[in-house]
């Protein structure tokens, strides 16, 4: 079972089978096939007459094929940039406005960067990430509401 807010939850799957018992548990595992992306989901697993189990949170990321993703689109508070950094090694983004004048730099060894633009005045702007040493910087436009 699926849910987005830990109350109200859905039915994504079955998993046919016998229970195992406490002298022989049975390991099961379950593939969610349409997950929602980018957001917080809970998962417990309904055995039955005999209860439920313990509630699982997880959040599945889209990095889509160029392996980062940027949103919302347009921004009104916080923009989220979210790559894939798995070696942790230290990444560096980079805003500038349209006349070229950097306005935002922070460094991070997490795989996101979560950025207040609360203040930022709407309009176009350019983003420049670079994940790591050795790789070539992704260059994005952004536009902040």
């Amino acid at each position: 079972m699926r849910s987005k807010d830990s109350i109200n939850y859905e039915t994504i799957g079955y998993i046919s089978g016998t229970c195992g018992d406490i002298n022989s548990p049975t390991k099961y595992s379950f593939i969610d096939k349409t997950p929602i992306f980018n957001t917080d989901l809970y998962y417990k697993f309904y055995f039955g007459g005999f209860g439920e189990s313990a509630v699982l949170k997880i959040k599945v990321f889209n990095l889509n094929y160029l392996g980062y993703q940027i949103y919302p689109q347009p921004a009104n508070n916080v923009l989220t940039i979210e790559f894939d950094n798995k070696e942790n090694f230290e990444s560096e983004l980079s805003i500038f406005n349209l006349s070229g004048q950097e306005i935002f730099s922070e460094k991070t060894s997490q795989p996101f960067f979560k950025i207040d633009v609360s203040d930022y005045a709407a309009g176009l702007y350019v983003l420049k990430l670079k994940k790591n040493q050795f790789s070539e910087p992704i260059v994005s436009k952004i536009i902040i509401q």
